[in-house]
């Protein structure tokens, strides 16, 4: 469980399966990540929260990064919406790349993908940590992305050799497209 200071907050990982997914003969994943979002909070805090969640997982990383969006002045980038959840800062590890922005955290696991029994508890420690410090706003968007390179097919949009099943409680999925999205 992710929490946020004093309550429970979200299950990562509270989907309706039958099994445990299925592995593909060659993995495709080239990178997970889950990120969150947050509203309000103080932005001119933000760049303390690397610092305060490295000094909490020092064991996971071994390097500090500013990420090129991080020497955009912090003024112009809360004037661009576009910008204002890109992230600027970034913790280094053998294994996982934390990253940071005035208003996000994300967890980025890159090839080769470990399985969701080794990334599930690192993202779940990795949130933990940034609710922990108490200087971030109140989480609005979570968010967990696969980034699949599938190198067979017709073109790059034959997804013929990827099945997917997916329940949305009752919601009924419709036949056409290739994007879904869930807001609550």
């Amino acid at each position: 469980m992710v929490r946020a200071p004093g309550r429970t907050l979200i299950s990562v990982y509270n989907l309706r399966m039958t099994g445990p997914p299925v592995a593909l003969a060659h993995d495709t994943i080239a990178e997970c990540v889950f990120e969150m979002r947050f509203t309000g909070g103080d932005p001119s805090v933000a760049g303390l929260l690397p610092g305060l969640v490295f000094g909490k997982l020092r064991h996971l990383f071994t390097a500090f990064q500013t990420l090129p969006m991080g020497q955009i002045p912090q003024a112009l980038r809360e004037q661009n919406p576009q910008l204002r959840y890109v992230p600027t800062h970034a913790l280094q590890g053998p294994t996982l790349r934390m990253m940071f922005g005035s208003f996000m955290a994300a967890v980025s696991f890159p090839k080769p993908y470990p399985g969701w029994a080794k990334v599930q508890p690192l993202i779940i420690e990795c949130m933990n940590a940034v609710f922990d410090v108490r200087i971030t706003g109140k989480p609005q968007r979570f968010a967990l992305k696969y980034v699949n390179l599938l190198r067979h097919g017709k073109d790059a949009f034959d997804l013929s050799q990827t099945n997917l099943r997916l329940e949305l409680g009752n919601f009924e999925r419709k036949p056409q497209g290739t994007f879904i999205r869930a807001e609550v």
